[in-house]
């Protein structure tokens, strides 16, 4: 009984650890992602900008 009650107890906090771990893992992926969307629009800005210069050239 004891025994059982500290598995379930070691079981819980570890699957709260991976939990904690994923959660941060997907934030940072999620941040990622958006800096790397925010890097392209700005590189697709910069590109209709010069597009525009060439045209009027």
């Amino acid at each position: 009984m004891h025994f059982t009650l500290l598995l379930a107890l070691v079981f819980t906090s570890y699957a709260n650890v991976q939990k904690k771990q994923l959660i941060t893992h997907s934030k940072y992926h999620l941040s990622s992602i958006i800096r790397f969307n925010l890097c392209r629009k700005k590189r697709l800005l910069e590109e209709k900008k010069l597009t525009k210069h060439r045209l009027k050239d």
